[in-house]
């Protein structure tokens, strides 16, 4: 390996010998290390942040200086650290991979069946036993498309820049671990498996198959096909499995609305009810459904990646040491960690409530203006002339929030907010004083429902009628798997929706900006405005 230098990261153990010149990012894609890059390593969010152990980086030039001040002190960014001698370094957020309930299958001859979620941040597995229907085990592993950036028009973007053989590769490096961490540590357990059913979004998909994405990259947005598909022979999670394996691959709807809503909409019973009722899959790209009268309307809002923990300052997965909860109680904070212990950033579910309690605080207007005027004003400070506020923990440590991160979320929840009308106003619904609402996505038991009606992502009509679903696209392949007859029903369901494309709608931007309010909402008024 002459002329070349190694790069070590911990605690993973690997190394990777790379070219002088190469990022640290570059090296991590090609040792199988996931380090998020939100901004697809432009040097912008921080995110990539890691931690030089041992050796002797080159100095920061000034794009990465600039880059450093959204990371913690003492850190480099793996997106503009160039590896010019042997380095170890150790990312800021690690993303350990987790196996939930795993059995170990020991009968060498026992069929199996597994689904997957191919999620834009996480691909969840599941493993069932094909005779009992007994779920064996599941698990989540960070998507490592991830270090070509935080959201699906980021990959599409990589793709066409001449990466999409290694985005394909990373889709199924990741299925591929979700499977065999689903299975645990059983021998030959992926051989076993006869058939899997995978759900993702248009973009995940397309990669996958490495088909042309230039038709999602400008509207009006098309995806490649919405058919329902099986992977090659050719393909590696293909020839893991066995070339007598059915790999089916769910269809999608159009333009963003891919297979992962299908699949949810599959198992959300909303189509067994003559009342209408509406379905939200909270995330990167936040999907739509509305169901009245035996017919359903979807579409997609681009809400970004606030709503995964990310595009903040100091945000990141839903793991040990993230905040998922917080209230105002007597005067101060009340922070819950994941795992206990400190705070290190905020997940989906914290930065949600969070707003919500300064709000609560009188900390944040419905305009989402930050103000250190309140009961919380000495933990008030700015950053770069931006207001900001630390969050602090029991032992007084502490997460930041900005003022940018305050807009972020403004966005993403105008997005989603206007997305619901204008897709219920295209529906024809009438709405009630309480409604079915099913909320799907990462969001998982920690978030409560009436914050995302009291900070305006929700409408008044939810009221107490929100279900948490939590992964329905990971359940609705699952009973694919199980039951390969459902997917002529979703292909049915698939056939008859009428697809809202919001990017080509003149009324967006009016309902849009009209939804950034950080208050309480009523859906049969923002539709009249959309009407």
């Amino acid at each position: 390996m002459a002329g070349t230098v190694p790069v070590t990261f911990v605690p993973a153990g690997k190394t990777v010998w790379v070219s002088p010149g190469t990022t640290v990012l570059q090296a991590a894609q090609s040792a199988g290390i996931v380090i998020p890059a939100p901004c697809g390593g432009a040097g912008r969010c921080g995110k990539c942040a890691v931690r030089v152990i041992e050796g002797t980086p080159p100095e920061p030039g000034v794009v990465e200086v600039r880059g450093l001040k959204l990371a913690p002190r003492g850190m480099r960014l793996a997106c503009l650290l160039k590896v010019e001698s042997p380095l170890t370094v150790r990312p800021v957020i690690a993303q350990p991979t987790r196996s939930l309930g795993a059995t170990e299958v020991r009968e060498p001859g026992r069929e199996l069946l597994a689904a997957v979620d191919l999620g834009t941040t996480s691909v969840q597995a599941v493993v069932v036993d094909a005779e009992s229907g007994l779920e064996l085990g599941r698990s989540s592993v960070p998507n490592a498309q991830q270090s070509w950036g935080s959201d699906v028009m980021a990959r599409v973007g990589a793709a066409l820049e001449g990466h999409g053989p290694a985005l394909q590769k990373a889709a199924e490096d990741s299925i591929l671990q979700a499977l065999q961490n689903a299975c645990g540590h059983a021998g030959g357990c992926l051989r076993n498996v006869t058939r899997l059913v995978i759900a993702g979004n248009t973009v995940m998909v397309a990669l996958l198959f490495s088909d042309d994405v230039s038709t999602l990259a400008e509207a009006p947005y098309e995806a490649a096909t919405t058919r329902t598909r099986s992977l090659s022979g050719d393909a590696r999670v293909t020839q893991e499995l066995g070339s007598s394996a059915e790999i089916t691959v769910l269809p999608g709807v159009g333009g963003f609305v891919g297979g992962d809503l299908a699949a949810g909409l599959a198992v959300s019973g909303l189509q067994d009810y003559d009342d209408p009722g509406m379905f939200i899959d909270l995330g990167t790209n936040a999907e739509i459904a509305v169901f009245t009268k035996g017919s359903v309307s979807v579409s997609s809002a681009a809400a970004g990646p606030a709503f995964e923990g990310y595009g903040i300052a100091n945000g990141g997965p839903a793991l040990d040491g993230a905040v998922e909860r917080v209230r105002f109680t007597d005067g101060r904070l009340a922070l819950k960690v994941i795992g206990g212990g400190e705070p290190h950033w905020l997940c989906g579910s914290g930065l949600v409530s969070a707003i919500r309690a300064l709000r609560d605080a009188g900390h944040i207007g419905s305009d989402g203006r930050m103000t250190p005027d309140g009961p919380l004003s000495s933990d008030f400070t700015e950053i770069d002339g931006i207001v900001a506020v630390t969050l602090r923990g029991s032992q007084g440590a502490g997460v930041v929030l900005t003022q940018k991160d305050i807009r972020s979320f403004q966005l993403a929840k105008g997005a989603v907010a206007a997305g619901l009308a204008l897709v219920a106003q295209e529906a024809g619904i009438k709405p009630r004083k309480r409604m079915r609402f099913i909320v799907a996505g990462a969001f998982g038991s920690a978030l409560d429902p009436d914050d995302l009606v009291e900070l305006g992502v929700l409408p008044q009509e939810a009221g107490d009628g929100v279900h948490l679903a939590g992964n329905t696209s990971l359940l609705g392949a699952a009973m694919v798997a199980v039951r390969p007859d459902v997917v002529e029903r979703i292909e049915d369901m698939v056939s008859r929706a009428m697809h809202v494309e919001l990017a080509m709608d003149d009324r967006f931007n009016e309902v849009f900006l009209a939804s950034m309010s950080l208050e309480p909402y009523s859906l049969k008024k923002r539709m009249r405005m959309s009407s």
